[in-house]
């Protein structure tokens, strides 16, 4: 299989699940529904696939890898900064964290992001006035996944320029 197929499995994979999930719980999907869904073959599935869930973690960490590229191409020099953009990169994908943390998985979205988006802080995408502890990579990158679950719950009416400044006030330990 090319890795443009692949691509085009996963994706109808990702999408047919979340249109699952819109009416069922992730336990009462099964494999052969999910295909006949994605319209694609069981054989497909469990050649790229161990669960279900493994099709999420798949589609977050491509995400991620995107968001990565994104933010990299800017060179951000405020928490506000960086806050707006990834609030601005992750606008597209409001539903689909609705639907996921509506059905119970928003543990496999905090699993995927937790370490991602430390790895955004030290990559020094953005400056920072508290020094760079492991406790406290920890405790924003935390902070920075709730607000994006909370933002997105809320129907992201808050424009990512106001996210923007809500970062940078918490970060900056403002009120």
């Amino acid at each position: 299989m090319t890795t443009r197929s692949r691509t085009k499995n996963d994706e109808a994979l990702f999408n047919a699940l979340l249109f699952l999930l819109r009416t069922k719980t992730i336990e009462q999907i099964s494999i052969t529904e999910l295909c006949k869904a994605a319209a694609v073959s069981r054989m497909s599935y469990y050649r790229n696939y161990q669960s279900i869930e493994d099709i999420i973690t798949a589609k977050l960490n491509d995400i991620f890898s995107h968001a990565m590229r994104f933010m990299s191409k800017y060179k951000l020099t405020t928490p506000a900064e960086f806050g707006q953009l990834f609030f601005s990169f992750f606008q597209d994908y409001t539903t689909d964290l609705r639907t996921l943390i509506s059905s119970d998985l928003k543990f496999l979205v905090s699993y995927a992001f937790k370490d991602d988006i430390k790895i955004l802080i030290n990559h020094h995408l953005v400056q920072v006035s508290v020094p760079e502890d492991e406790y406290w990579l920890a405790f924003v990158a935390s902070g920075l996944t709730e607000s994006l679950f909370l933002w997105s719950l809320n129907g992201a009416v808050e424009t990512p320029e106001q996210m923007g400044r809500i970062v940078s006030h918490i970060i900056n330990h403002q009120r």
